[in-house]
């Protein structure tokens, strides 16, 4: 599986935005809650589950859009829970220790 990555550094910690390739570009809203994937925030390069899962070791957060992307978070054991904007699940994981 392929994921769109984005990466972005503040005060040297690692941030990452990890959406499904398929949601690239798009929006994704219901009548609570709107993400704009088209902004350059999200506008990032594609990446194997391999490569990605290296970088979970260092980043500080991480933002999962999509159902696979929040599947990969739970299946690391990363996040638990999410939300939905219509049927689109998405979460947020911040590093509690580092």
């Amino acid at each position: 599986m392929k994921y769109m990555i984005k990466r972005h550094i503040n005060s040297s910690r690692l941030f990452l935005n990890v959406v499904d390739i398929n949601l690239k570009g798009k929006i994704i809203e219901d009548k609570k809650a709107k993400i704009d994937l088209s902004k350059e925030y999200y506008d990032g390069t594609e990446m194997e589950e391999k490569t990605l899962l290296k970088m979970f070791e260092e980043a500080f957060s991480i933002q999962f859009i999509g159902n696979e992307s929040v599947e990969l978070g739970i299946k690391q054991g990363i996040i638990d829970n999410f939300s939905e904007i219509g049927k689109i699940k998405y979460t947020f994981y911040l590093r509690t220790t580092f």
